[in-house]
């Protein structure tokens, strides 16, 4: 295997190549697409009988995925180093964040499974010199060899934009675009990301001013029955004109008491009747229910 090298020893950890946000997917041959999972991504080392799962802070979090570390164990390999993300597998055969979180917050692992991307060290051999192609067919031919329930290969496609529109469609995160010849290192053009949006119009319930004339953040809620539930604030997204014109218009419709179906606290606030509805683009609902990363789009 060109690029790989014969090593003794192990690293700890190695850097981990961060995928840069873009706008549009690249193109070209040089790119191969992947699903952009939406967990928690997580570097895993075996060490023999040994395995830490090292967050992209270096966070040990090997005590919270117990069923994923019991597969590494039974893994063919003595000595490894792979990247990867870990996810709460959807009945759609999707990645839920917020359910990731709530099963983790319960104790449930059955729905947990680790996708593998990329592979830096097996057995006596630094990969990590080696081309991406390279790096996914031998931790392919390894994960067939494995047939672990548990640590599933993170397959690649040729053409970005058909992915992409598929990602979306799904409801996915997004999609990351590698460049098929790149070694494992931190760069900011080899690893490129784009995120899916989901957008919905929601219903103004209340605002954090900002001084006496904008507007700092708006509360949201979405209709149930004669009420609305509460899904969080959006803060970005306006410009200083919109946050002004926003401050005038909801200062007349202040209220004392929200139209919330469960109540909640929030002193920095100021309610109001429920009679703009704003166009909001999110990225996905948190296990509370709550909007993650919002962006303020207009009134609808």
């Amino acid at each position: 295997m060109a690029g790989a090298k014969p090593s003794s020893e192990m690293p700890r950890l190695v850097r981990s190549v961060a995928p840069a946000l873009v706008e549009q997917v690249p193109t070209g041959n040089e790119w191969v697409h992947e699903i952009k999972f939406d967990g928690y991504r997580m570097q895993v080392r075996l060490d023999g009988d040994e395995v830490a799962m090292s967050s992209r802070a270096e966070l040990d979090w090997m005590q919270r995925f117990p069923q994923i570390v019991r597969a590494f164990r039974e893994l063919p390999a003595n000595h490894l180093l792979m990247d990867g993300e870990v996810i709460s597998a959807t009945d759609k055969g999707g990645a839920d964040f917020g359910q990731l979180q709530a099963d983790l917050k319960n104790g449930r692992h059955d729905r947990l499974v680790y996708f593998a991307f990329d592979l830096m060290f097996l057995d006596g051999f630094d990969l990590t010199q080696a081309s991406l192609i390279e790096r996914k067919r031998v931790l392919k031919a390894f994960l067939d060899e494995a047939s672990s329930e548990r640590i599933l290969y993170s397959e690649h496609f040729k053409d970005g934009s058909e992915l992409f529109a598929k990602a979306c469609q799904l409801g996915l995160e997004g999609i990351v675009s590698k460049r098929a010849t790149s070694t494992y290192k931190p760069s900011r053009t080899n690893w490129q990301k784009v995120k899916c949006e989901q957008t919905d119009e929601l219903v103004i319930v209340g605002y954090v001013p900002q001084g006496t004339t904008h507007i700092a953040a708006l509360r949201l809620g979405k209709k149930n029955g004669k009420a609305f539930d509460y899904v969080g604030k959006v803060g970005t997204g306006f410009t200083s004109d919109t946050s002004h014109r926003l401050r005038k218009q909801l200062d007349a419709l202040i209220v004392s008491q929200p139209s919330l179906t469960a109540p909640i606290r929030k002193p920095d606030t100021k309610w109001v009747k429920p009679l703009l509805t704003a166009r909001v683009a999110f990225r996905g609902i948190t296990g509370e229910g709550k909007l993650r990363h919002p962006s303020f789009k207009g009134l609808a």
